[in-house]
């Protein structure tokens, strides 16, 4: 599994596991009764691996805006062109990451809710039982939170990535002035497409934030 999309099942499964032991004590088991991951006893770490996961593809996808508005400032093409081509391939495995954690999510979300429902319901305490579906319904909405946030990302990708294999496609082959000038709309283009997939990101980093905010009792967050 990819580092991403491993570190964002650890990072929910390990909010689904404290949210039940927050909730008041119960024990969160998977398909044929197995415990959840034992990720679960440090959940800081589940989500800081997550974040730091986003924040080095937004960190690759910098490198390559930045290489396009050296382009539309007119540096020397030579010298940026090969900024821009070294800078595609982690881009590039940045996106293939947020694609493959957003299908996974999507597959498998309800796997650990509905472990966690099924535990709940067998609860005979009112109260507990209360207590513990509305943490269901807090958490559920943040992982749907978290996986329209990469699905949003995702497709914003998608046409920031079109436009890159485009310019290099040009650039290879013309990497003079008249050549860059050529190309600058699609630079353009590209440089706010790249803006816009890096706000998405950001948005994700948000959100797994919050979710921290959520589960992690501020003893153990400072």
């Amino acid at each position: 599994m990819s580092t991403l999309r491993s570190s964002v099942f650890n990072s929910l499964a390990v909010a689904v596991a404290l949210a039940t032991t927050l909730s008041g004590g119960l024990v969160l088991t998977g398909c044929g009764g197995e415990r959840a991951p034992e990720a679960a006893a440090n959940p800081a770490s589940g989500l800081m691996a997550t974040s730091a996961a986003v924040g080095s593809a937004r960190a690759d996808l910098s490198k390559t805006i930045g290489s396009l508005l050296h382009f539309k400032d007119g540096a020397d093409a030579k010298a940026t062109y090969a900024e821009f081509s070294a800078s595609v391939a982690g881009m590039k495995s940045g996106a293939a990451e947020v694609k493959s954690s957003y299908e996974s999510m999507q597959a498998k979300k309800d796997l650990y809710l509905d472990a966690w429902k099924k535990e709940i319901s067998a609860v005979q305490d009112p109260a507990l039982k209360a207590t513990a579906a509305k943490r269901i319904s807090d958490v559920q909405m943040s992982f749907l939170d978290i996986t329209n946030a990469f699905g949003d990302a995702k497709a914003s990708y998608d046409p920031f990535v079109v436009s890159v294999d485009s310019l290099q496609k040009v650039l290879v082959n013309d990497q003079t002035e008249a050549g860059v000038k050529a190309a600058l709309p699609t630079i353009e283009t590209a440089i706010a497409q790249g803006t816009e997939v890096s706000g998405k990101l950001a948005v994700i980093s948000t959100q797994l934030d919050a979710l921290s905010g959520k589960l992690i009792p501020a003893a153990a967050a400072k």
